[in-house]
């Protein structure tokens, strides 16, 4: 009966150290799936920054085109304003093309061109 009684007791010893492992098993398998948890989360922020960027070299992007727009619109502009300057008709003088650049009356000049001298001309039309 003794032996009957030890049996029981060791069996019950077994049964209980059988458990034991089972839960360590079982807190072993939820810190792995923890671990699992949190490198999924990291590789979600890391996605997530990724993308922050490629945003943020999209914007940078869009803002370059935009100056490069902005720039060749200045040159438009700035080849608009030669073109304005420029004088339409033919101009008779020997140093004056642009309208901008001297004070040159083509027609007026072509009129008095036997009046006055070349240098006359000259310092006239260019003060």
């Amino acid at each position: 009966m003794l032996l009957l009684l030890l049996l029981l007791l060791l069996l019950l010893l077994l049964l209980l150290l059988l458990l034991l492992l089972l839960q360590l098993l079982l807190l072993l398998l939820l810190l792995l799936l923890l671990l699992l948890l949190l490198l999924l989360l990291l590789l979600l922020l890391l996605l997530l920054l990724l993308l922050l960027l490629l945003l943020l070299l999209l914007l940078l992007l869009l803002l370059l085109l935009l100056l490069l727009l902005l720039l060749l619109l200045l040159l438009l502009l700035l080849l608009l304003l030669l073109l304005l300057c420029c004088c339409y008709y033919y101009c008779y003088c020997y140093f004056c093309y642009w309208c901008c650049f001297c004070y040159c009356h083509c027609y007026h000049y072509y009129f008095d061109f036997f009046k006055y001298s070349y240098y006359y001309h000259y310092y006239y039309y260019y003060y």
